[in-house]
């Protein structure tokens, strides 16, 4: 089923932060969403973070290339299915209302 919200996270080198980047998601009081979250070649755990999580909504990849923030928020738009597209960065978190509102 086509969710209402694909999030779309693009990440570079953040694995200190995707925990609670995700676990924000996980959180919101609206739960009709998909979540993206692209690796873009980090030089540190982030690929091993967003794939640690038993999130059935979460698709984690990595892009094959370094392509930048437009460039990996552009094959992660690609792959959503959502009516609405909401862009959160992967060093940053929502209050748990965000995506109700």
């Amino acid at each position: 089923m086509k969710p209402v919200v694909s999030i779309l996270v693009p990440s570079y080198n953040h694995a200190a932060y995707l925990e609670r980047c995700i676990g924000s998601v996980q959180a919101q009081s609206f739960s009709d969403w998909e979540l993206i979250a692209l690796d873009d070649g980090s030089q540190d755990d982030s690929l091993s973070v967003l794939k640690s999580f038993e999130e059935p909504r979460l698709s984690a990849g990595l892009n094959p290339q370094n392509l930048g923030t437009y460039g990996t928020l552009a094959e992660a738009l690609k792959r959503s299915k959502g009516e609405f597209i909401a862009v959160l960065n992967s060093d940053d978190q929502w209050a748990p209302e965000k995506l109700e509102k």
